[in-house]
């Protein structure tokens, strides 16, 4: 560990960056590679991926949803709201948090905001994860069974 210099990604100046690293083995011959990055603070949100596990959803029954973007180590908010088909909402979920890394979790029960159990039918969830005034917004569909 000879050299090494650990640098928290915030303090880097805006711009173009090269990282080099230069690593031996046991007879002491070296290799060098270098990674070339742009550091841009004010990068628009993006939302990679969201899983929501188990599906379909039982209400009652604890669900989750596992959203995967690209902002670690930044204060984000993210919202995960239900609608019906007829576009009301029925439940919200917004958290203001610090980003440890790049997947963000939060569960829901399957029930309205008032504690109502679905009934069975397809809902729409619409995803948002916002820093930095910007924001990122994906949609999907979510089957509830089990209720009359």
């Amino acid at each position: 560990t000879r050299g090494t210099i650990m640098l928290p990604l915030e303090k880097l100046e805006e711009g173009e960056h090269t990282l080099m690293i230069r690593a031996w083995d046991f007879y002491n011959n070296s290799s060098v590679v270098s990674i070339k990055f742009v550091v841009e603070p004010d990068m628009a949100p993006e939302i990679v991926s969201v899983e929501i596990t188990p599906t379909p959803v039982t209400a009652g029954r604890e669900t989750t949803f596992r959203i995967q973007h690209n902002r670690p180590q930044s204060e984000i908010e993210v919202t995960v709201e239900i609608f019906n088909i007829h576009g009301q909402l029925l439940w919200k979920n917004i958290d203001k948090h610090f980003a440890d890394n790049l997947i963000y979790e939060c569960s829901w029960n399957g029930c309205g905001q008032a504690g109502q159990p679905l009934l069975t039918g397809v809902y729409l969830a619409r995803i948002s994860v916002s820093s930095g005034g910007a924001a990122a917004i994906t949609g999907t569909k979510i089957l509830v069974i089990g209720n009359k």
